[in-house]
């Protein structure tokens, strides 16, 4: 027996040491990778249906049009000046593209923000590694999680029912187990062909979340890193907006871990998995109590999603920068005179 137990907990250890090794490695190959596309474009694909989800994502017109947008071949300088580590940071770079900001100070600020976060290259292509955890196609979905309110799934009763239904079907497995009576096996045959027909009408419902929240998870997780490390001023609205959507981690994780199993049906772990989640419905359990709780805090996961994006950005203009023989920094000052009209204002370079 201690034999197996030792050789049991060599093989684990063993595990351990080589995804460590493993993870460090990774880590060195981005962090090489970071450092030699530096100053230059990024030649890959853009979708631009996906970059310009948080651009649509409010139903306000943006201030340029669509037609304008096309004329100006904005796509095309968005595909040169796009250095993002960060599919946040891509699609607030390219709202910034179509919508124009008139507050002078706003330009103030961002040279400001730039500045700070370039000061420093180690730290600044760490930061990049951080960002770069949002760099998968699904944190493109974001901006769907805090852009509406989300309808609950299932109708109040129904809802009760998975709640209470974990309960029920262990009472039922411990009732047949002791009294051996059919009345309980009948009852859990019912519970578990009601609950198989909940878990697959869920299928479809939550395949539209399987993206987003997920990312959600790492958005806390970057953001949360980038106040550790002082990169985000510790301000009470971005530390009241993190604590809020923190409530969430613990229902995000087990989606991670849900969507973290292998996914071939031939596989007797997913089986397994299936069925397990299926008996106790709970994908249904962890999705409703999410999207819940999600609702809560529309806002405050906005709140976190521009933070993070807005650092990325700053960095993505400084490479810009860095790249170019020459560039100078525009100084907008508006002058106003009376009722001039906004046609005649000055703007001095």
């Amino acid at each position: 027996m201690i034999y197996w137990l030792i050789i049991g907990l060599s093989v684990g250890l063993i595990v351990l040491v080589t995804g460590h090794f493993s993870s460090r490695s990774l880590t060195r190959k981005k962090l090489v990778a970071i450092k030699e596309r530096w100053g230059k474009p990024i030649e890959a694909y853009r979708s631009f249906k996906l970059i310009g989800l948080y651009l649509s994502a409010y139903n306000s017109e943006p201030n340029i049009s669509a037609e304008t947008a096309a004329d100006l071949d904005v796509d095309s300088v968005f595909s040169f000046i796009d250095r993002t580590n960060s599919r946040p940071g891509q699609q607030l770079l390219y709202k910034k593209l179509h919508c124009f900001d008139p507050a002078g100070d706003s330009f103030d600020n961002l040279e400001l923000q730039i500045e700070k976060l370039n000061k420093d290259k180690d730290r600044r292509e760490q930061i990049e590694l951080k960002l770069a955890e949002l760099n998968s196609n699904d944190a493109y979905y974001l901006p769907e999680l805090f852009s509406k309110i989300h309808k609950s799934f299932f109708n109040p009763l129904i809802e009760i029912y998975i709640k209470i239904s974990p309960v029920l079907v262990i009472a039922s497995i411990a009732g047949l187990s002791i009294t051996g009576s059919q009345v309980f096996f009948l009852w859990l045959l019912a519970l578990l062909l009601t609950n198989t027909a909940i878990h697959f009408l869920n299928k479809k419902n939550i395949l539209a979340y399987t993206h987003s929240l997920p990312q959600l998870l790492k958005l806390i997780n970057v953001t949360q890193w980038l106040v550790d490390k002082t990169v985000l001023d510790r301000d009470n609205v971005l530390e009241n907006s993190l604590a809020k959507v923190s409530k969430l981690k613990r229902s995000l994780v087990l989606i991670n871990v849900q969507n973290g199993v292998v996914n071939d049906p031939t596989d007797v772990t997913y089986v397994l998995n299936e069925w397990f989640k299926m008996l106790f419905l709970i994908e249904p359990i962890i999705f409703v109590s999410s999207i819940a709780k999600v609702n809560k805090y529309l806002e405050d996961i906005k709140v976190l999603y521009e933070a993070v994006a807005k650092v990325d950005v700053c960095i993505s203009i400084q490479s810009v920068r860095d790249g170019l023989p020459y560039y100078c920094k525009p100084d907008f000052k508006f002058h106003y005179k009376g009722s001039v009209s906004p046609i005649n204002r000055k703007l001095r370079w």
